[in-house]
């Protein structure tokens, strides 16, 4: 299945901000719904547009999205058009370090020798163990 929840920040975005119980109430649904049915879930696409910045929280979403699927054991593929949802830059073959970073790929990504674009000195992605797998433990 897909989420680009909540769709007015992340799909089409018409606002700046979302909120946070959103998420919470879509994966408990989901959760729930997959509990019944005795089923496993792939979210095979998630992702929120670059128009969305690390001031609006595109990071924090990201980190949060993977923080609430990984506590139900769910697995994950994360969107990149090259476009609106891209993580990589193609025509340079740099990633976007804050994404990584809030995905929790950070590290990987550095050791498999990927060219990772520089972090700000500030944000809620910034500092060594903030959105990623040291801070969830």
């Amino acid at each position: 299945m897909h989420s680009y929840s909540p769709y007015d920040f992340c799909g089409k975005p018409t606002t700046t901000s979302y909120d946070a119980n959103v998420i919470d109430s879509w994966v408990t649904s989901l959760s729930n719904w997959a509990t019944a049915r005795n089923r496993s879930i792939l979210v095979g696409e998630f992702g929120c547009r670059t128009s969305q910045t690390n001031t609006s929280g595109r990071y924090e979403w990201y980190s949060e999205m993977v923080q609430h699927c990984r506590s139900k054991g769910w697995a994950m593929t994360v969107w990149d058009d090259s476009g609106g949802f891209a993580l990589l830059d193609r025509d340079s073959g740099v990633w976007d370090a804050q994404a990584l970073r809030a995905l929790g790929l950070e590290r990987r990504a550095r050791a498999a020798g990927l060219a990772i674009g520089e972090l700000p000195a500030a944000g809620p992605c910034a500092a060594e163990g903030a959105c990623s797998d040291e801070k969830r433990g």
